[in-house]
């Protein structure tokens, strides 16, 4: 396995798990009666879902940063800034959202889903190690949660530590020994460290299970291009753009691979700009436009 086809599969990881789901927007989270909350705080707050509704992520932000400005010391305005943070990090603003994120960390630390949020933006934006420690901070507080666990798991493939990211995957097992999500792990470890067999086997069995899981066959698209079966892996990888609610950025610069490698310059030039414009890793996409190139 060549370090290009490592950095690749590394800089996929790390998309894989921020990707896979944005974070969740919350009604507000409060111990405080409604009916005692100032009214134009409830205002405002009503004004941001009801623009979110529209998609009108802007609006969405503006009066909850009014809402929270205006009332900063009111318990459910830190539990608003969860909101705050979502929002703004599915407009792209990134260290916008982690300030946010963090701040809100500051007075409710604590808080699982803010931790959550925290772990997954640091992971979108690369920064591994913090994740990390926010990972092991939420594994610390529950420490048979197979997401946490699954978490950190990608983050140590990332990092290339597979004894560690094993550790965690069999842990999920020994918590939930028919977890699919841990099999789709160790599938992933086993292609990482060149085990082929193994790993098919296990896609295979998800698929079995869940046979219309974009991840598994995204997956398993992977493997069989690093076995040479091209037809196959273009197959697989047009499942996982079917059954995807959202192609993450590691399956369009997948696609653009296979499409490499069957000889569909144009193509594949057009899934590795759609994986750029989605976050994906633009030194490991100018590796492949490279490649493409000669």
């Amino acid at each position: 396995m060549t370090d290009l086809f490592l950095r690749r599969l590394r800089s996929a990881l790390l998309l894989l798990l921020s990707a896979a789901a944005l974070p969740a927007l919350h009604a507000q989270s409060t111990t405080t009666p409604t009916d005692s909350l100032p009214a134009d705080y409830t205002r405002l707050i009503d004004n941001s879902f009801d623009a979110l509704g529209r998609g009108d992520f802007p609006t969405a932000e503006s009066a909850l940063r009014q809402a929270i400005k205006a009332y900063p010391d009111l318990p459910s305005s830190y539990a608003l800034m969860n909101n705050l943070g979502a929002i703004q990090q599915r407009q792209g603003k990134l260290e916008e959202a982690l300030l946010t994120y963090s701040a809100a960390l500051q007075k409710l630390p604590q808080d699982k889903l803010l931790r959550t949020n925290r772990a997954m933006l640091l992971t979108e934006m690369g920064r591994t190690d913090e994740a990390l420690f926010d990972y092991n901070e939420l594994i610390l507080a529950e420490p048979t949660n197979e997401v946490y666990h699954y978490g950190r798991a990608m983050l140590y493939l990332a990092k290339g530590l597979y004894g560690d990211a094993e550790l965690d995957l069999e842990e999920i097992l020994r918590i939930n020994d028919s977890s699919l999500k841990a099999r789709l792990g160790i599938a992933l470890l086993s292609t990482m460290r060149g085990d082929y067999d193994k790993a098919e086997r296990l896609y295979n069995y998800v698929i079995d299970k869940l046979p219309k899981n974009a991840d598994a066959y995204e997956g398993r698209a992977r493997l069989f291009l690093r076995k040479g079966m091209k037809g196959y892996a273009l197959r697989d990888i047009n499942k996982a753009f079917e059954y995807a609610t959202s192609p993450a950025a590691s399956a369009y610069a997948l696609r653009g691979e296979i499409n490499a490698a069957i000889g569909d310059k144009k193509a594949a030039a057009e899934d590795y700009s759609a994986a750029e414009s989605r976050g994906f890793n633009k030194a490991s996409i100018e590796q492949l436009r490279a490649a493409l190139r000669k």
